[in-house]
């Protein structure tokens, strides 16, 4: 309901009106810390099967796949998983647990029928050894066997502890990776345990006590060549022979081994085979690009699917099919077995999870309309880059991939990503212009052969754009390493190039760009610190330009920049000019004063921290390496860094800046403390994040005002101050600007603020005690800066 009535009105009128929950709907608590991961599954690493279902690691997560039903299940880091990408997956079928293993070391253990999943370190917090990947899982009996970067390690199943570590592998050198392990019998056939080296094959009696000293292990002196692959297979001998992908580097192939001790090559291929299984009828080998399986009589049959960039995996599914793990692709199966010794191309049918294209971004932004728009970096596997939406009202992923559309979105990397007020989507890139495409899906190009943007020195048709910025409809763009660094393009579609303005030192490596209130284009030059650009009256025209500088590291007290290299600029609520640098944050409260009488009211300033008992200060968030920044629909600063996400906001004491909220690997489901961009929905608040391994989201406290709104809507309703510390979220308001204030039923005024954007937050507290309210309603009204109110309330239970 809405008024424009008095105070006194308003509590009544609130007092009266309904339940904030619509009729047939459960009150929902409050979402904050609510997180979501949306990661990318084509980009398969290991592959593994049992428990009924065929298993994929990937580089955000595991993903099963059950062949009798078609059903798929996922896991990701917001699901328990640890995160980052996955290195092997082995299952472990008499405890109906998955292993999954991490480049860093560390181990995940899924319990399927539970979903329990649990981490465990022993591997990871090893600092004896520099690099701690696992590189191969295999599990026999109560154990678990992970080949890693400075030898094996025997993981205890049932006492969830490294029972051993051999590092020391008869005459190798200490700590050689181990690729590959295999449980075979010895030549004297004995029970043994064969390891595929960097530095060649070395075997050991598996019921040996001794195997930590390097006598228990002896090197396979006729196969001394760097082994990535075993298996046990039948190859016209008595028994099983141990077979090896590997060899030297001008004879990479399949190796047998043969009861005299010497080796023979099977396939004359001349490429690594990472992975080998044999099935009893055939021995399969993966390389990159292709299948091979290995068959009596010496019969090669070659499976080569289409458009695939990196296979990492392999394994025989439940369903008897040969399952397959690629780096673009997906998982897929091989189609039915062919005739021996015959090439059989074939287009994949790929199993993936709906997702991005890639869990490596470029850059990040929200539409007006909350569609979330990624670039993804390029896929190293696949050479190729995609645009990615998240359309958000579906919940549903599509891509355009550069693979595919060449003409329209070029072949370069993909640098900046920007939407418009329009929905539309502006994409730099680097060597291809810039790169728009409209609301219907319209995509356009603009190089050097249809506007002003020109090429980088002399590198023809090879044009860098790093942002672009908005002001009212007016396009801006940052025309990277090239002599005209910054672009207008005006409504009627014409463009002009500027030059730098008298007085800046220029550069190429100019990168991001924001415009202030006042139309002053602030532009980061990389190892140049700031240049604050006023374009005049006549955009297109240089003429009346001027602009000022701001380089190198300045001072506490004197005020500049805390680090040379600027990575991201942005315009906040008040209108105050944010810069992240290397070495932490800086502001300027009076950009209006740049070019005024007295300039030194426009220099960036250190941030600093409030002002402690004895008067003194530092700066706030003190050589913090910023990568980007956001402001959401309060206009407070979100700062993205290597140590984590930061909700950075004024001390309500007014004498510096404090953190509302932080995240990181520690206190967060972020696989890492390196967040990459940062971009806030205004719709519902919430923050998306990348980071190096994969994009998430978590829900925010601040929202876009709502016109028209009718009511306001609180969570958790009822609020429980011992179930949610953080307060009542509030979230309805109208206008930009609001007066918020809590009241009793009686009328008595016990909470009075100021709030930004279309929602806030009441901690519970009577501002005339400090103490919390007791149990009871109580009534929220928020007059906007237009005079209507909104009201609301909300039931309090101690």
């Amino acid at each position: 309901m809405r008024h424009f009535l008095g105070l006194a009105v308003l509590v009544l009128a609130a007092a009266s009106a309904s339940a904030q929950t619509p009729e047939g709907e459960t009150p929902s608590g409050d979402d904050v810390g609510s997180w979501q991961a949306y990661p990318a599954f084509t980009e398969v690493t290991a592959v593994a099967s049992g428990l009924g279902r065929v298993w994929a690691g990937t580089t955000g997560g595991v993903f099963s796949y059950d062949p009798a039903t078609g059903e798929i299940e996922r896991r990701n880091a917001i699901e328990g998983l640890r995160g980052g990408p996955i290195r092997s997956v082995a299952v472990d079928e008499r405890r109906g647990a998955v292993w999954v293993a991490y480049g860093d070391g560390a181990l995940d253990r899924l319990t399927v029928e539970s979903g329990e999943v649990r981490t465990f370190l022993d591997i990871e917090r090893n600092t004896q050894f520099t690099s701690r990947t696992i590189r191969r899982l295999r599990v026999l009996g109560d154990s678990l066997y992970a080949a890693t970067d400075f030898g094996l390690v025997v993981f205890d199943l049932g006492r969830n502890e490294v029972r051993n570590t051999y590092a020391r592998l008869g005459s190798l050198p200490a700590a050689t990776p181990v690729n590959d392990l295999l449980f075979a019998p010895l030549p004297d056939g004995r029970r043994g345990l064969w390891l595929a080296t960097d530095a060649g094959i070395v075997t050991a009696f598996a019921g040996d006590p001794a195997l930590q000293s390097p006598a228990a292990w002896t090197r396979d002196a006729g196969f001394p060549h760097r082994s990535l692959s075993l298996a046990l297979f039948t190859d016209g001998e008595p028994t099983p022979t141990v077979h090896v992908g590997g060899g030297p580097a001008t004879a990479r192939d399949l190796y047998d081994r043969r009861q005299s001790g010497t080796w023979e090559r099977r396939l004359f291929i001349g490429d690594d085979l990472t992975t080998l299984v044999a099935d009893g009828t055939r021995l399969l080998a993966l390389r990159d690009f292709s299948v091979l399986t290995y068959e009596l009589p010496s019969a090669v049959t070659n499976y080569v699917p289409a458009n695939a960039v990196g296979m990492r995996g392999l394994a025989i599914g439940p369903d008897g099919r040969v399952w397959v793990g690629d780096a673009a692709l997906g998982l897929f199966a091989l189609p039915a077995r062919s005739a021996p010794g015959t090439t059989t191309p074939f287009v994949p049918d790929a199993i993936t999870p709906a997702g991005p294209f890639s869990n490596s971004y470029a850059d990040i932004d929200v539409a007006p309309d909350g569609t979330v728009w990624t670039a993804s970096l390029r896929v190293p596997a696949a050479q190729t880059s995609a645009i990615s939406r998240l359309d958000a009202e579906t919940g549903d992923w599509t891509s355009r991939y550069t693979r595919d559309e060449p003409a329209q979105l070029g072949q370069a990397d993909f640098v900046s990503l920007k939407t418009g007020a329009d929905n539309s989507v502006y994409i730099g890139t680097g060597g291809d212009g810039l790169v728009v495409i409209s609301p219907e899906g319209v995509t356009t190009r603009y190089d050097e052969t249809n506007s002003s943007l020109r090429q980088a020195g002399s590198n023809l048709s090879f044009v860098v754009v790093s942002d672009v910025a908005f002001e009212g409809d007016d396009l801006w763009v940052v025309n990277q390493e090239s002599l005209l660094p910054l672009h207008y393009f005006a409504p009627d579609g014409t463009s002009a190039g500027l030059p730098f303005p008298i007085g800046t030192s220029g550069g190429t490596g100019v990168s991001r760009l924001a415009v202030d209130r006042l139309g002053q284009k602030w532009l980061s030059v990389s190892g140049g610190g700031l240049i604050v650009w006023d374009t005049g009256d006549a955009p297109a025209s240089p003429a009346d330009d001027r602009a000022r500088q701001y380089r190198g590291q300045g001072t506490i007290n004197g005020g500049g920049l805390p680090g040379a290299n600027v990575a991201d600029v942005v315009v906040d609520g008040e209108g105050t000019v944010w810069i992240g640098t290397n070495r932490g944050i800086a502001t300027v409260f009076s950009p209006g004063s740049v070019f005024a009488s007295d300039p030194a009211l426009g220099v960036p300033q250190f941030t600093l921290t409030p002002t402690r008992a004895d008067g003194s200060r530092e700066p706030f968030l003190r050589d913090v390496v910023v990568n980007d920044l956001d402001v959401d629909p309060g206009g407070r600063v979100w700062v993205a860094t290597t140590s984590g996400a930061y909700l950075v906001a004024p001390d309500p004491s007014g004498s510096g800046f404090v953190t509302l909220r932080e995240f990181n690997a520690a206190n967060s489901p972020l696989p890492s403390d390196d967040v990459r961009r940062i971009a806030v929905r205004a719709s519902d608040g919430r923050v998306f994040l990348t980071t190096t391994e994969g994009l998430f989201s978590v829900s925010g406290d601040a929202t876009a005002p709502v016109a028209g709104s009718e009511a306001l809507t609180v969570s958790p309703s009822p609020f429980r101050p011992a179930e949610a510390p953080q307060g009542v979220l509030v979230r309805g308001l109208a206008t930009a600007r609001s007066t918020v204030r809590v009241l009793t039923l009686a009328g008595e005024l016990i909470h009075e603020a100021e709030a930004a954007g279309g929602s806030f937050r009441w901690d519970g507290r009577d501002d005339r005690t400090g103490d919390l309210v007791s149990s009871g309603v109580y009534i929220v009204a928020a007059v906007g800066s237009n005079g209507e109110a909104v009201v609301g309330k909300v039931a309090v239970l101690r």
